[in-house]
């Protein structure tokens, strides 16, 4: 089955001649992200990133400081919490992957959704108070 939705079919007739154009978009994936709450103090907190996924996809959620680094990642298999068709919710707690509380200042969420042969990423600023 082919993850493109055909939107419509265009047949369009000029100076006698007949043409037919098919048109079609492809399946969005993710939509709809956010977190809240946005600064967060992570000593007392934690942020919830929300997003919104139009069928079950293979989810890849990264976070990176401003400098670059991988400081937190979380994978989620179609189906599953986190790569559910729908409204997804993940908690960062504000620990890196050896779970000790990152610095204060701030982050870069990118979130990767892979769906069949469609890829969407989406990405969102977090701030770090405490």
């Amino acid at each position: 089955m082919n993850t493109k939705i055909v939107l419509f079919v265009l047949i369009i007739t000029l100076l006698g001649l007949t043409s037919v154009a098919v048109f079609s978009v492809p399946i969005k994936v993710i939509d709809q992200v956010i977190n809240y709450p946005n600064p967060f103090d992570s000593r007392t907190e934690q942020t919830v990133i929300s997003y919104m996924l139009d069928a079950d996809a293979r989810v890849k959620l990264e976070i990176y400081d401003l400098l670059g680094y991988k400081v937190k990642e979380s994978s989620f298999y179609p189906g599953e919490p986190g790569g559910r068709k729908g409204v997804n919710r993940i908690a960062w707690n504000g620990e890196n992957e050896n779970g000790m509380k990152v610095a204060k200042g701030g982050y870069i969420c990118r979130i990767y959704a892979e769906y069949r042969d469609t890829y969407a990423c989406a990405i969102r600023k977090i701030g770090v108070i405490h």
